[in-house]
């Protein structure tokens, strides 16, 4: 049974223990505590019914809680750090190639 959920979603499949999972399970509630209510305030800010936040809130993190890529922020958090990133390399790329006029 492990060799053949380590072939379908990883080999961190056999590391996992009674300690690891309730540990996972605690992190994942608390998170969900966190990221649902953000996700329904988003949703809403967008003009879009509060279900589509509900969606955006769960179903990265159950992608990246059953492939075990652990290192993937989901959710608001992860949106603003990839705008933010985004924004970073768009500012740095106009200062260095002069995009930006200077009055």
């Amino acid at each position: 049974m492990t060799a053949l959920l380590s072939r379908v979603f990883g080999p961190w499949v056999g590391r996992v223990d009674k300690l690891t999972l309730r540990a996972d399970l605690v992190a994942g509630i608390l998170g969900a505590l966190l990221v649902l209510p953000q996700g329904f305030a988003f949703a809403t800010l967008a003009g879009l019914p509060p279900e589509y936040g509900l969606y955006t809130a769960i179903v990265p993190c159950v992608i990246a809680a059953l492939f075990g890529f652990g290192g993937i922020a989901a959710g608001a958090a992860g949106i603003a750090k990839l705008l933010f990133v985004l924004f970073a390399i768009l500012a740095v790329a106009s200062f260095l190639f002069g995009l930006i006029k200077k009055n």
